[in-house]
């Protein structure tokens, strides 16, 4: 009869255990996506780590590519990709650096420049630099004040002083005076 029962319990926890690991993982913890639809609280790198666990990165990759999700969320997690100091994160930003949607793209030019570029990371200020020949004027606008994060100062006045002298927009001729100024 104990033998029974074992078997029985055992056999439940399995069952339990399958229907819990078919059922689809929420796509954000929910302090992270609390943080996505929130309109003034940012949290820092270690928050969003600690409150989004291991899958955060790749919950922030799929918030950005559901074009149902709330478009301020979506933006939102493209910027918390910039304060993610990993190379999961890097990449994640990077390939939103060339979405195919306007908007997005100008925003991850911003993260980018904020976090990786901040960073000093390798090769960050080119990535900025190739988005100053985006079609798009607001993205090439993002990616000027990018530059102006950038911590290869040098380099960053360097690019945008080149830009001055063949940018004919004149909102992105603005954005690059504000940050030559500085």
């Amino acid at each position: 009869m104990k033998m029974r029962w074992f078997f029985l319990i055992i056999g439940s926890c399995a069952f339990l255990t399958s229907v819990a690991s078919a059922a689809p993982r929420p796509p954000c913890t929910a302090a992270v996506r609390g943080w996505l639809q929130a309109v003034e609280a940012v949290p820092s790198a270690a928050e969003l780590t600690r409150a989004g666990g291991p899958h955060l990165v790749a919950d922030l990759a799929t918030v950005i590519g559901n074009s149902a999700e709330k478009t301020y969320a979506r933006h939102r997690a493209v910027a918390f990709l910039g304060l993610l100091p990993n190379a999961a994160a890097t990449a994640a930003l990077r390939k939103n650096l060339h979405n195919g949607d306007e908007g997005l793209r100008a925003t991850a030019a911003l993260a980018w420049g904020s976090g990786p570029a901040a960073r000093g990371e390798a090769g960050a200020n080119k990535q900025l630099t190739e988005l100053l020949k985006d079609s798009q004027r607001s993205v090439r606008a993002a990616a000027v004040r990018g530059l102006g994060f950038a911590a290869d100062k040098a380099n960053a006045r360097a690019v945008l002083t080149q830009q001055q002298r063949t940018e004919t927009d004149l909102e992105v001729l603005a954005q690059i005076r504000t940050v030559l100024a500085r």
